[in-house]
């Protein structure tokens, strides 16, 4: 089982496309970097992975559990603090 599994996500605001069909997975005990310019998509993806926001399309799965069917469940495993945050 991998820690992580993203496949084929996307995540469209309105009109505007943030992420556009990623898969990835990353396996557990492995430390994985995401790159990439302002305005990629790399935080809307850590978003979803972390329930924070929902998918588009696709599906994301942390440690087997569906993201968007079992955020109780993900919320339990992970912890997730953004670049900006409101605490």
């Amino acid at each position: 089982m991998h820690a992580v599994e993203v496949k084929d996500v996307s995540k469209r605001y309105g009109d505007v496309t943030a992420v556009d069909g990623v898969s990835l997975t990353v396996d557990r005990g492995m430390l994985y970097a995401i790159m990439g310019p302002n305005g990629s998509g790399k935080s809307t993806l850590l978003s979803m992975i972390a329930t924070v926001n929902r998918p588009t399309g696709g599906a994301i799965k942390v440690m087997g559990y569906d993201v968007v069917e079992e955020a109780d469940e993900v919320r339990r495993l992970i912890n997730y603090i953004p670049e900006s945050h409101r605490l």
